[in-house]
């Protein structure tokens, strides 16, 4: 299923993202 592979790709994507978010968020609260 094209859908199931999609979802596989998109966790390293999704798992940067949250990490970047949080690393933003922390910059963020550290000022």
């Amino acid at each position: 299923n094209g859908y199931v592979g999609y979802g596989a790709a998109n966790v390293p994507v999704r798992l940067a993202a949250m990490a970047k978010a949080r690393n933003v968020a922390a910059r963020q609260a550290r000022l």
